[in-house]
Order: structure tokens, then sequence, then C-alpha cells
């Protein structure tokens, strides 16, 4: 063989590599498209499913003739939450935490919502409020909805609502958008 020879272009032992390259290249653009397509299709599906869980309690309670307030969803506060964070009660997938909260008269309580399901807290009794005095569903929307204990509107993931106990007691409240959730609130002197 003559050590002068030059082999054709396309040929020897680097060539076929460069085709192997191209393939596994090929085979990860499409593992890649498929990791995306995925993704988008489960965000779809997880926003799709949160949305229907709220429409499906509201038609339960008009279902039963209940009269409620539609839910209106807060955004985010930007103001700071109450100075303790003592007295702060958070909205989880599992309910409010802690469940019972101790405050003394004249105390605020900020309620945060942390999950991804809206909350409504608002004083017991389901659908009506009454069981703090003075608080009645009836006064969201007047300029009487600062003094009850009812948070008037569903909280977004993220965002507060606070209210001033001045009654001693131990009163019970739930979340009106889903009245299984459920707290106390022990106000002492």
């Amino acid at each position: 063989m003559d050590n002068n020879a030059t082999m054709p272009v396309g040929e020897g032992a680097g060539a076929s590599t460069g085709g192997k390259n191209k393939g596994v290249a090929a085979k990860l653009i499409i593992i890649l498209i498929v990791i995306a397509a995925l993704a988008i299709i489960y965000m779809w599906a997880r926003k799709s499913s949160q949305g229907g869980e709220i429409g499906e309690g509201a038609n339960i309670e008009q279902e039963r003739g209940e009269e409620t307030a539609p839910p209106v969803i807060a955004e985010p506060e930007t103001t700071p939450p109450a100075e303790s964070s003592a007295l702060v009660v958070l909205f989880t997938e599992n309910g409010y935490e802690p469940a019972s909260l101790t405050v003394k008269k004249g105390e605020t309580a900020t309620f945060t919502n942390t999950a991804a399901n809206p909350t409504w807290p608002a004083s017991a009794k389901h659908p009506t409020h009454t069981v703090y005095p003075g608080s009645d569903i009836a006064k969201c929307g007047t300029p009487e909805a600062a003094n009850i204990f009812d948070a008037c509107k569903g909280l977004s993931e993220g965002a507060s609502w606070s209210f001033t106990f001045n009654e001693a007691g131990t009163w019970n409240y739930h979340d009106h958008l889903n009245p299984t959730k459920f707290g106390k609130i022990v106000v002492a002197e």
C-alpha cells in the first residue's frame, strides 16, 4: 500500500461517528419536546381541576337554596402581616393551622392562605356567619364589613386578611368556600 495515498472523504474511522452524533442529537431533541409537551398538559390539567372545585362548591350551596355572596378572589397583599407571628393562622392544603389560636381581647389575628385553593375565613355558622357578635354575611359589601369576623371574599394563595377581636369568648370559624375546614379563636380578657 502507498503511504502517500489519501482516503476519500466520508470514509475511514472518523466518518461514522458524525452520523451517530446527529442521530443522538435528534433523539435528544425529540425527548425534550415530549417532556415539554407533558409539562404543558400537566399544568393545564392542574389549573382546570382547581377552577372546577370553586364552582362545584358554589353549585352545591345553590342546590340547597342557600344564598351566598359570589366568591371574589383577592390578590396577595403587599402589607406586612401582624406584628407577632404567634397571631397568624395559615390556611394550608390540610385546613387552618393552628386549629385553635388564643389571643387577648383587642389583638389582631391574620389569616394567610398558603394553599393553591382560595379560602374565605368567616365566623361560624355556615352560611350566615353570625356567631361572632355583630357578624353577618349580609353585611359584606357594606360599611359594616370592616367590623365583622368575615373576610367577605376568597383569599388567593399568598393573600392575607386580618381581624381585631374585641369580644372575649371562644369563636368558631370556617372556610366559606369549603365548610369542612374550620378552626377556633379563643379571646382572653
